[in-house]
């Protein structure tokens, strides 16, 4: 399991890289792109979890990111 952010790091670059050899910028658009994806389901509701209102964040804007974060999931409740 990759846990570091060295292994991360390390594991992005064998997936860009695909066994050849690329030029740090080759490397460097690739991975830019990569972040710039949306993030996964997941990472939204870890992120839900742990959502917290900042020090000096008024409640207006900290209300924002939580409606940003919940608008990116969707919980699917069934009749039991």
């Amino acid at each position: 399991m990759v846990t570091t952010f060295g292994d991360q790091a390390l594991n992005r670059f064998m997936k860009f890289s695909g066994g050849k050899t690329k030029t740090l910028d080759e490397i460097w658009i690739a991975l830019i792109a990569e972040f710039r994806k949306p993030k996964s389901k997941s990472q939204c509701i870890i992120e839900l979890k742990e959502i917290k209102q900042l020090n000096g964040e008024s409640t207006w804007d900290f209300d924002q990111r939580f409606k940003v974060l919940m608008g990116q999931v969707s919980f699917d409740i069934s009749d039991a």
